[in-house]
């Protein structure tokens, strides 16, 4: 009997890709999951096997800027959806940074999530950095872009391919919900001034250090990949 798995946030950065994994995969029953079908009855009366949330919004800045509007797209959001939804099992896609910046609007509204998860049938996996897919707004792309980084030149990021990412989440789906909070990414790290100097951008780097390391994840890819990464995004700017 296939596994029926609901899917919300499938259109984002990281539900894009777990999307298009689970679809592939003809043990599951995916039920894709957008602001139209959020409301609708039969979507809700539906008791899911699993059900993914990926639907946080990924933006720090916005979200330490806009704490309100931050507080509804998260709090409020994964409240109705444990209120309204059937389900046996949750995942939730958060966020290392509910660990390593726990004092900051952002990281405070995603730990707030995960206590709510784990209080409803919940678990969660935390996302150090990633790279790769179809996002170009981002610290990696600054840096290419020789443009000002809001971060420290020895801030180190843990960063790992998102294709690599969305399989390990796909191909583990139950034990990470054993596991209960996993940290998923790379099994070490780099510094973006080594990034920099790599690419040999022109950036200024200038604020607090904005460390995201994962504490312990031995089946991680090395963070060192993400130099062929930069150097072929750079040859295609070129």
């Amino acid at each position: 009997m296939k596994l029926s798995i609901g899917l919300l946030g499938y259109k984002g950065f990281i539900g894009s890709e777990i999307s298009q994994l689970l679809e592939s995969d003809r043990s599951y029953i995916v039920r894709k999951i957008d602001r139209e079908l959020f409301a609708d009855k039969e979507i809700r009366n539906f008791n899911f096997d699993l059900l993914i949330h990926a639907a946080n919004p990924a933006r720090r800045f916005f979200a330490n800027s806009n704490p309100e509007i931050d507080f509804k797209d998260t709090v409020e959001k994964i409240t109705e959806i444990i209120n309204c939804f059937k389900y046996k099992r949750l995942l939730l896609i958060s966020s290392l940074s509910c660990r390593t910046q726990p004092d900051s609007i952002y990281g405070k509204h995603r730990l707030i999530c995960e206590e709510l998860a784990h209080q409803n049938n919940g678990a969660v996996v935390r996302l150090g950095p990633l790279f790769g897919g179809y996002r170009k707004n981002d610290t990696l792309h600054d840096i290419l872009n020789n443009e000002t980084v809001y971060y420290a030149d020895d801030t180190r990021y843990c960063y790992a391919n998102i294709d690599w990412v969305a399989n390990f989440i796909v191909n583990n789906l139950f034990l990470l919900y054993d596991s209960k909070i996993s940290e998923v990414g790379a099994r070490d790290w780099i510094t973006l001034g080594e990034i920099s100097k790599f690419v040999n951008s022109r950036s200024v780097f200038i604020g607090q250090n904005d460390d995201q390391v994962i504490s312990s994840f031995e089946l991680g890819p090395s963070a060192k990949e993400v130099f062929e990464f930069v150097r072929m995004e750079n040859a295609h700017r070129l």
